[in-house]
């Protein structure tokens, strides 16, 4: 048994436990977003998104510090398709560049679409797809490479009774390692407006995480749920 948690890590059997103090991150981004209406109903857009990340302490993987500056920059098209249905939609380029020589640049297609569709009156289906880069938050990887996709529906069941059962999927690569993350989403939420000012919400909510590679992390389940309070005004 042995323990260094100065710095960031320490064993207990054949377990290995990780300080999460090597995580403390400030990030902070920026969005350009230029928009040319062609018509009522569409228009074209170019959006810079630059980004900068700083860490508070050097993890003691070896890879160094991972300070990072990137940026995203998307060419797409928004607008109304009919007047039920609502979208944007971008495609370009991601670059995550790391201050740790040994830390490899992350770059790839950036994508971004999001679109509303209001079924009827009372329903509303939201969709999204997305490609990012993020922290890893695990040991030996300084990013986690990350396409996402989800669903979300809106059904007023009441005029001050709202439900919204949704689903999403999340694939993450670790660059620098084989290791590959599959989770999987899903879960449902009542919302319950008091008044104009209060609203009470009650969501349950399931994750599953399937890992891969070397050093993979755990598969688990999770199920959680949840009360919130909300005041507004």
């Amino acid at each position: 048994m042995y323990n260094v948690i100065d710095n960031d890590i320490f064993a207990v059997g054949k377990n290995i436990y990780y300080d999460e103090a090597s995580r403390d991150e400030v990030a902070t981004s920026e969005t350009i977003r230029l928009s040319w209406a062609i018509d009522p109903d569409i228009a074209f857009f170019t959006q810079f998104q630059p980004n900068q990340s700083h860490f508070a302490h050097e993890p003691v993987d070896g890879l160094g510090s991972y300070n990072s500056t990137g940026y995203q920059v998307l060419a797409g098209v928004n607008g109304q398709l009919t007047h039920l249905i609502r979208y944007d939609a971008g495609i370009g380029y991601l670059d995550q560049h790391y201050a740790s020589a040994q830390i490899p640049d992350v770059t790839g297609i950036a994508y971004n679409v999001d679109a509303i569709y209001n079924i009827t009156q009372l329903i509303t289906l939201k969709l999204s797809g997305n490609h990012s880069i993020q922290a890893a938050g695990i040991p030996g990887s300084a990013a986690s490479d990350v396409d996402s996709v989800s669903g979300k529906a809106d059904y007023e069941l009441l005029r001050n009774l709202i439900i919204s059962p949704y689903l999403g999927y999340y694939h993450y690569i670790y660059p620098g390692t084989t290791r590959i993350d599959s989770r999987y989403a899903g879960g449902i939420s009542a919302t319950y407006l008091v008044n104009s000012m209060l609203g009470l919400t009650a969501s349950y909510s399931y994750i599953e995480q399937l890992s891969n590679g070397a050093f993979g992390g755990y598969n688990f389940n999770d199920n959680r749920v949840s009360l919130a309070l909300t005041v507004q005004r």
